[in-house]
């Protein structure tokens, strides 16, 4: 059963569609890493999956100041699958969380991030086309983890 987990999840990782014509997939760039990847993030001893990757988004694309972004929870965020990450040493997972946001919320998504977090301040958000996602991920143009995200989704996506 390729659905059962044996180890701990502890990671989360967002793909955001927004749906438009046509539709746009939200990455970010993150300071001290060279590529783009999808919205994510560890998740807290208390939270669900869902949870975490509500948190996440708020946190990573709600600008600096907290004041836009877009709460994804009343959009059906549904965990589509999970995947070992990248440099795991024990088998660590990362769930792949999917939702679809509505065009006109798109204006609400900026570059955000906590200050504090070392590293984690997202410089830019992105939206990239389904080919242009497809290229990046061919190119190794986004992150290994997101690229197995991405492989996750696509996954979802035919079965």
């Amino acid at each position: 059963n390729p659905r059962l987990v044996t180890q701990p999840i502890i990671k989360v990782s967002v793909l955001a569609i927004i749906q438009s014509d046509p539709p746009v997939y939200v990455l970010q760039k993150v300071q001290k890493k060279t590529t783009l990847g999808f919205v994510g993030g560890g998740i807290e001893l208390s939270e669900t999956i869902l949870q975490a990757a509500c948190r996440e988004w708020l946190e990573e694309t709600s600008g600096k100041d907290g004041l836009a972004g877009v709460d994804i929870n009343p959009y059906n965020p549904t965990c589509i699958g999970h995947f070992v990450l990248n440099r795991a040493t024990s088998g660590e997972q990362c769930a792949v969380v999917a939702v679809n946001i509505p065009e006109q919320e798109k204006t609400r998504i900026i570059a955000g991030g906590c200050e504090h977090e070392e590293g984690e301040l997202v410089e830019a958000v992105h939206f990239l086309t389904f080919d242009q996602l497809a290229q990046a991920a061919e190119e190794h143009a986004i992150l290994p983890n997101s690229r197995k995200a991405l492989e996750v989704y696509l996954d979802y996506l035919v079965s």
